[in-house]
């Protein structure tokens, strides 16, 4: 029996929650909505330089950090933690979501762009610099590609700039360089989820589901 599996082209997101903004948090600049393993969800708040936390049933459970810099990229790192980029501070922070603290200050050479993470390392990109850091020993090497943003999947690094995507070893050995017609300007890229998952599996040609796709639209984010 042949099984018939739907390419992504078929794959089409249905509403499933939508996060309840609190009332005096309506003015918020959203910049990432990252979803955990668990089902809760970082809100990276850019203009008030914050992290928010919210429930599985999208419930806003607290603020979890303020930062002095203006906040990039989240990613998840491994158990509590998340990394975030920092910008043009060049440096990128782990924050524990449950103790609500950063617990390690990470600072490099460059612009702090696009983060992600398998857990042992993370990768940090910008548009001139890239590096990789070892979460072992927080040593740090430079990665030969450069862009926006940047993920991890089954061990090869995705980066994105403009309108190209480059597929990578963690050397920085390009697998891949793709410029397809139908992307423009591309801006984010990610294992977890979005709009950055669904081109993610569109480029690999795997037939998995969309997991999270988080649109702001007016005061509230819609999770599909």
């Amino acid at each position: 029996m042949i099984q018939n599996i739907p390419g992504i082209e078929q794959i089409g997101p249905s509403l499933l929650r939508r996060l309840a903004i609190p009332d005096d948090m309506k003015n918020l600049n959203i910049q990432v909505c990252l979803s955990l393993p668990d089902g809760r969800f970082i809100v990276s708040d850019f203009d008030y330089k914050r992290l928010l936390l919210f429930g599985n049933d999208a419930i806003f459970i607290r603020e979890v950090v303020t930062f002095t810099n203006y906040p990039g990229d989240v990613c998840f790192v491994k158990n509590n933690t998340v990394a975030v980029t920092l910008g043009a501070a060049y440096k990128t922070v782990l924050v524990d979501i449950e103790k609500n603290e950063i617990i390690q200050t990470i600072a490099l050479s460059h612009y702090c762009k696009g983060v992600t993470s398998d857990g042992q390392k993370l990768i940090i990109c910008s548009v001139r610099e890239s590096s990789i850091v070892n979460l072992d020993d927080m040593s740090q090497s430079n990665l030969e590609v450069v862009g926006d943003c940047v993920s991890l999947y089954k061990g090869n690094v995705y980066i994105t700039f403009e309108n190209t995507v480059e597929c990578c070893e963690s050397n920085g050995d390009i697998i891949w360089t793709s410029l397809p017609h139908d992307l423009n300007n591309v801006k984010l890229i990610s294992g977890f989820g979005g709009k950055r998952e669904k081109l993610m599996l569109k480029m690999e040609k795997h037939k998995n589901n969309v997991k999270m796709k988080a649109d702001m639209i007016g005061d509230h984010i819609d999770i599909w």
